[in-house]
């Protein structure tokens, strides 16, 4: 039985103040907090919902320093082209603020942060800092805990991102992550190079002239990608990326599949305990 597209309308509406209302007109606000000089930097990018405390409600984030907004941005926004700033503007801006944070490494929470960085050094900026992704920092958090991961002996369904830049890379390191916790990757349609955006571009045509064209096609993306993760017998649908996590929440929920965020996985293996639902946007 296929899914009914409306069954994401409320997922639609949930966060039309996130993305009109606060973040094209005002921008993201800057907040940093630094728990000691040696603990670790992430950036969780420029969502303007985002609840940095909630970080710190978990094991998995319990003391990292970690830093956000407009300031720090390194591109969100850019694909999907409602940034205001012009790429070089934002980008120099978001490299001088990270540097002047003097820390070795950054963890980045989005994957658009990564294109930010590629633009960065075409631009002949200098980086002070090692980028390391999400994902990389997981893997390496799982390894040095190995003695501690409980495998989750499930299947699930992985929604790549529109801002997936990194290849066959990405998905090494998903199914590297995967391996070492005990999931599942399931065989579904949409996936690898056939992957289909999550839906979540019906938000940005919110404040157009086109909106109801825009978010019938939304809806239409939650659905397909939905109705195929419940046909390959996924018990989860594991985001990258927040925003594809609000995308997709509601209507998983309805098909009895458990949306969560990729960390939240790994979360549950190290140690039991369930991460707060769509934490970037809490």
């Amino acid at each position: 039985m296929s899914l009914d597209s409306g069954m994401t309308q409320p997922a639609l509406q949930q966060h039309v103040d996130v993305f009109v209302n606060s973040f094209f007109a005002n921008g993201a606000r800057n907040y940093i907090r630094k728990t000691t000089r040696d603990a670790p930097w992430m950036s969780v990018g420029i969502m303007e919902k985002t609840n940095s405390e909630a970080f710190y409600s978990s094991r998995l984030f319990s003391g990292m320093n970690i830093v956000g907004g407009n300031g720090y941005s390194l591109g969100h926004g850019f694909i999907h082209g409602y940034l205001k700033d012009s790429a070089e503007t934002q980008i120099g801006r978001a490299v001088a603020n990270l540097n002047s944070l003097g820390t070795e490494e950054i963890v980045f929470y989005h994957d658009e942060s990564l294109r930010g960085l590629d633009l960065a050094r075409k631009l002949g900026l200098k980086l002070n800092f090692t980028p390391v992704t999400l994902l990389e920092w997981l893997i390496r958090q799982v390894k040095d805990n190995r003695q501690q991961v409980r495998p989750l002996d499930t299947d699930a369904a992985v929604q790549l991102p529109c801002s997936w830049q990194s290849g066959d890379r990405k998905n090494t390191r998903i199914n590297e992550l995967f391996d070492l916790i005990g999931v599942r990757r399931v065989k579904r349609q949409y996936d690898y190079n056939d992957r289909l955006c999550c839906g979540i571009r019906g938000f940005f045509g919110l404040q157009t002239g086109h909106t109801q064209n825009d978010s019938d096609h939304a809806e239409a993306q939650v659905s397909r990608n939905i109705e195929d993760a419940r046909q390959a017998g996924a018990k989860y649908m594991v985001t990258t990326c927040p925003y594809c996590f609000a995308a997709l929440a509601s209507t998983a929920k309805g098909a009895g599949i458990t949306p969560i965020q990729i960390e939240g996985l790994a979360n549950l293996a190290l140690y039991g305990e369930s991460l707060p639902e769509g934490l970037a946007f809490l």
